[in-house]
């Protein structure tokens, strides 16, 4: 699946591959999906996150298994693959 509008984060968060942008691929292991988002070299972790219409405080961005604090750039990603997964939390 291939998806490159934001819901929430504006055309500003993405753009396509012949204006610059960085190819991402994004796991999201718990809905057995797997997708590639275009998005500006400058985006944060963060604009990822709403351009996938998910909530920050509910999921965990890793990248080689390690986690990625939602205000790291993208262009400090290692491989350009992230794995997004769902959190629960509760008490």
């Amino acid at each position: 699946m291939l998806n490159n509008t934001p819901a929430s984060g504006g055309p500003e968060s993405v753009k396509t591959m012949s204006e610059g942008g960085i190819p991402l691929k994004v796991n999201l292991p718990r809905q057995g999906r797997e997708m590639t988002r275009e998005m500006r070299p400058e985006s944060l972790v963060s604009d990822l996150i709403m351009s996938l219409e998910l909530p920050p405080d509910g999921v965990i961005v890793l990248c080689d298994g390690v986690p990625v604090p939602l205000d790291t750039p993208l262009s400090e990603i290692k491989g350009n693959t992230v794995d997004v997964i769902d959190v629960a939390s509760g008490g």
